[in-house]
């Protein structure tokens, strides 16, 4: 079980950060369409994936206890910033909100005009500072990643293929590092948090 819920997360979170003493180590308090890190799914949610506590079950989703539960809001935005969305989908782990994701459903041409609208947007919202997490494997060479920290101290990923896939769209995922942190410490107990350096450090200055 601990297997296949392993594969999951990686999944959804690829290899998306992890806190380092930098951060803060409680719950973020950002919030994304109202619904807020560490929060329990709400009664009119739908569940599209996993095991579901609470609001109704999507037709077809297999009640999988060993699989992340995940939601949809019954109703969602379909645009973001102007950009075409897919339905934003809540991660839970421990009935506890983590992760957000939604992919950018832009034409391959207009792909940097989105992806710099919704990059943009977010700052806006949360304040964006740009990261470098240091890891132990680097992304997929197909792959272009932008990483940065909100105000609230929750990490935005956006990644995308450098090269031209079909039904390939750029995506986003809000991610709240100490909900995260726990995930993965509850799959493996060695787990070590990944090292994040801040672009604009001050200590480049020293």
């Amino acid at each position: 079980m601990r297997y296949i819920l392993l594969i999951m997360l990686l999944i959804y979170s690829s290899s998306a950060c992890s806190a380092s003493s930098d951060l803060p180590s409680q719950t973020s308090k950002l919030e994304f369409q109202d619904v807020q890190f560490g929060d329990f799914p709400s009664v009119d949610m739908i569940c599209v994936r996993g095991l579901y506590p609470v609001g109704e079950l999507g037709v077809g989703i297999s009640l999988n206890a060993s699989v992340l539960p995940a939601y949809n809001q019954r109703v969602a935005i379909t645009h973001y910033a102007g950009v075409k969305i897919s339905t934003p989908e809540f991660s839970y782990f421990d009935y506890k909100m983590f992760m957000v994701r939604f992919a950018l459903e832009c034409s391959w041409q207009g792909r940097q005009e989105c992806i710099d609208m919704v990059r943009a947007r977010l700052d806006a919202e949360y304040g964006l500072t740009p990261v470098v997490i240091v890891r132990n494997s680097n992304h997929p060479n197909s792959r272009e990643v932008e990483e940065y920290q909100t105000e609230s101290g929750s990490l935005i990923r956006i990644d995308w293929l450098k090269e031209y896939k079909n039904i390939s769209y750029p995506r986003v995922r809000i991610i709240d590092v100490n909900l995260m942190n726990k995930l993965k410490k509850s799959l493996n107990p060695d787990y070590t948090p990944a090292k994040i350096e801040f672009l604009n450090s001050s200590e480049s200055e020293n």
